[in-house]
């Protein structure tokens, strides 16, 4: 049986670890639940909107947010959006990956 004292210790290794965890987290990953978290815009019938392939990439280029043809994505099919939350609330699209080096997410839909 484990007494009160051994009981705390280990919930404070506990809290410790995530504590450290969290913070190592990539700040990556706190846009992406944030944005997948924005509220969706429902059309006149009620429906959101789908990707049609059911991928694409989103990137920030000349002061807007881009959704791309993930097969063509500078000549293939494309939108502009004046802000990322703007973009995700008109698709229902979730943010699942993001390649730091380009600067481009990639998303799927939900």
């Amino acid at each position: 049986m484990m007494g009160v004292a051994a009981y705390n210790r280990g919930s404070s290794v506990i809290s410790q670890q995530v504590s450290r965890d969290y913070q190592a987290r990539d700040p990556a990953f706190d846009m992406m639940d944030r944005m997948n978290a924005v509220p969706k815009v429902r059309d006149f019938i009620g429906r959101i909107a789908k990707l049609p392939k059911g991928k694409a990439l989103i990137q920030h280029s000349r002061g807007v947010w881009w959704l791309m043809d993930p097969d063509h994505p500078y000549d293939g099919w494309s939108w502009y959006y004046p802000t990322l939350p703007d973009l995700m609330s008109q698709w229902d699209i979730s943010l699942c990956g993001y390649n730091a080096d380009t600067g481009i997410w990639e998303a799927a839909n939900n």
